[in-house]
């Protein structure tokens, strides 16, 4: 995996949290849970924004998901959600995108070869706001 396809795969995988959240936010009125969706949408975006400077430094051209991509996140969150907004499901959907997301940053860092420093450190940075967020979440998992 070349440090291009790494940048481009921690960018595809905060703008995915990013519409998730976006998509969520609107399906509760519970004030706890959506105070933790806009903490954790503003970790994100932090994160994403010192992911368009590394891809700055190393004049690597990011590209958002597809438009299809996108399409099928927000169809899923609309399928899943209309008979259950719970908060307890509305976590669920969370972790699970969360689990997957670290799933792919797990891969893309083990198949990141020599990599370079301060792209395996924003790596260390995104993985360790996503356990971070798993753990926030699963409390909501209770019911």
């Amino acid at each position: 995996m070349t440090t291009s396809e790494v940048i481009i795969a921690m960018y595809q995988n905060t703008k995915t949290a990013l519409q998730s959240i976006s998509d969520l936010k609107p399906k509760t009125d519970n004030k706890e849970f959506l105070n933790l969706l806009e903490t954790q949408e503003k970790r994100y975006k932090h994160i994403n924004e010192e992911i368009e400077d590394l891809a700055k430094t190393h004049k690597v051209e990011l590209k958002d998901n597809n438009w299809f991509e996108k399409a099928r996140l927000w169809t899923s969150i609309q399928m899943s959600t209309v008979t259950n907004n719970t908060v307890r499901k509305l976590a669920e959907m969370m972790l699970i995108g969360t689990v997957m997301g670290t799933l792919e940053l797990y891969k893309n860092k083990y198949d990141y070869k020599n990599p370079k420093e301060d792209v395996k450190s924003l790596i260390l940075k995104l993985e360790q706001l996503e356990e971070d967020h798993f753990d926030e979440l699963k409390k909501y998992l209770k019911g």
